[in-house]
């Protein structure tokens, strides 16, 4: 006895206080049993305390800049949507009078590639041994799971609807940027019940308080439109994504024409003050003392996303997709240059990334409607607009979103010398096989079926090509399993065009071998290329690279 109380004491004088600040029940039935046990008020009290101490921690790592995962969205949690009157005012003014600033890039128009490659050689030469500049991993998907999950149940028991509708958008948009997009639609589906409850005037779930701190802002269903939309999007449902797209654009003051009449009106005004802005030469590199507005980063996004739906459905006019780049690209430039000017190049980063991936959006939907030389024009644009960007982590990224593009875009068309010029690194095969093995059995990679198909195409044509069938066969057999189950998205395009190249090689093994089955394989082809016919009959980059004497 005496022995247990000297140790007990000698315990208490090294640790006279218990710092462990994580604690949870180790047996569930205990939890359920001390739950039941507590009061409603009690329960209420307890969650408080919870979300008091999580919401300390709730935004993204540092290495992604911190803050909401939707962009601004407790700064617009508070604020009206409408937009005060002295800022329509500007917005009308902007083509009248502007102040800007003088940072244009020393590049000329007809600077060629060559010369930008040169550029962007010494600027990451320059910056090689600035160890900031360099990311580290990523750690939002710990703070996802233990943060922003545990905020949502905790509001719930405390009866905030107004919270609870927050940080599940905020758990949903941090799903989908961590591409866990059932876990990002489940999150939807709840806040979407809760805005249901809402219009019939019925409590959401157990303990909510609908007397106060229920008001959902136009802001938030916005948001929840959006991203409830880019996961149709995900999986194929182009008409439901445009739907829904259009719907968070009325809510973002953006009401976007439904008829082809009003489209044509709308396209002639946009491109008008989108002509008279650049003939007269307004410098949009200017710096804004502000970070650019949450309603016009939200409105951007639903356009950058709209323009590609409509180039992937089957319009025979490309008029739509044209009015909608043009509309991001004018709303990009035109944010630059609503707020007063000064020289925080800080911001300047933070807004002028807006204008950049507007132009990186319009050279590649010019390209795939068949504009090329619009296209070479946005490209050059995009291209001097990075070379006056900030040598910091922002800057750097931006670049690295160009030159990604490019790089993309020129490989598709066949261009591989450039491709390989702008940064496509070629690397061997058994390199990329381990890849693939590696990551070919995690879960979030399984949720991804357009990126599962590129993989499983791309290993069997390789085999393919190389006449190598058994190597070919599994992987060929999943990309075949895989084509019912791709979204009509853009990414997937690469996928579905390595199979169907797959497909004609093994057609033409049956030909030459003369096999029983060679008919069947023949109408199997058929049919693929039909569907490849009509899915990329809207793209002039579509056609397929037939092998040949070449392969």
């Amino acid at each position: 006895m005496l022995a247990a109380r000297d140790c007990s004491e000698t315990t208490k004088e090294k640790n006279p206080v218990w710092r462990c600040k994580q604690m949870r029940f180790c047996i569930a039935l205990v939890h359920e049993t001390a739950n039941d046990l507590w009061l409603k008020e009690q329960k209420k009290s307890l969650h408080m305390k919870c979300t008091k101490f999580l919401e300390n921690a709730a935004r993204k790592c540092k290495t992604c800049g911190e803050g909401d995962f939707i962009y601004q969205h407790r700064k617009m949690v508070t604020f009206s949507i409408v937009e005060p009157e002295n800022a329509l005012q500007r917005r009308k003014d902007l083509y009248g009078t502007a102040s800007h600033v003088n940072l244009r890039s020393d590049s000329p128009d007809g600077e060629s590639q060559q010369e930008f490659i040169q550029k962007m050689d010494a600027i990451l030469k320059e910056c090689e041994g600035n160890s900031q500049l360099y990311a580290k991993d990523c750690e939002c998907k710990p703070i996802m799971e233990s943060v922003y999950c545990s905020l949502v149940r905790h509001w719930m028991g405390a009866g905030n609807v107004a919270k609870t509708f927050f940080y599940l958008l905020e758990t949903a948009a941090a799903a989908s940027q961590l591409s866990n997009n059932l876990m990002a639609l489940s999150y939807l589906t709840e806040a979407e019940n809760i805005l249901t409850a809402l219009r019939k005037g019925i409590p959401p779930f157990e303990y909510a308080d609908v007397t106060k701190n229920s008001k959902i802002f136009p802001f938030e269903k916005a948001c929840l439109y959006s991203l409830k939309a880019e996961m149709q999007l995900s999986i194929g449902h182009l008409q439901e994504a445009e739907i829904l797209f259009k719907k968070s654009l009325t809510l973002l003051n953006k009401k976007f024409p439904s008829f082809g009449l009003s489209q044509l009106i709308a396209y002639g005004i946009e491109n008008y003050k989108n002509s008279k802005r650049h003939r007269e030469k307004e410098d949009l590199t200017g710096v804004t003392e502000e970070e650019i507005s949450p309603i016009i980063h939200q409105q951007i996004r639903c356009l950058s996303f709209l323009w590609q739906i409509f180039c992937l459905q089957k319009y025979t006019c490309k008029l739509p997709a044209m009015f909608t780049i043009l509309l991001e690209l004018n709303t990009a430039e035109i944010s630059n240059n609503e707020f007063k000017v000064c020289f925080n190049s800080i911001e300047a980063n933070k807004t002028f990334k807006q204008i950049i991936s507007a132009y990186i959006d319009s050279f590649r939907c010019y390209h795939f409607v068949g504009f090329k030389e619009k296209s070479a024009k946005m490209e050059r644009l995009a291209l001097q607009k990075c070379l006056v960007l900030n040598k910091d982590q922002n800057g750097l990224q931006m670049i690295g979103n160009l030159v990604c593009a490019l790089s993309e875009m020129k490989l598709c068309t066949g261009r591989l010398a450039e491709s390989i010029e702008y940064g496509f690194a070629l690397r061997p095969f058994d390199e990329c096989l381990a890849f693939i093995n590696g990551v070919i059995d995690d879960p979030v990679i399984k949720s991804e079926k357009s990126l599962l198909l590129v993989l499983h195409s791309s290993v069997a044509l390789w085999y393919s090509r190389l006449a190598e069938w058994n190597e070919a066969r599994p992987s060929f057999k999943m990309a075949k399993r895989l084509m019912s189950y791709t979204n009509a998205s853009l990414f997937s395009m690469y996928g579905y065009s390595k199979f169907l190249e797959c497909q004609i090689l093994v057609f033409r093994k049956a030909l030459w071998e003369r096999q029983e089955t060679v008919m069947e394989v023949y109408q199997q082809t058929k049919e693929l290329h039909i569907v490849d016919a009509t899915f990329f009959s809207s793209s002039p980059q579509g056609g397929l690279r037939i092998p040949g004497d070449s392969d």
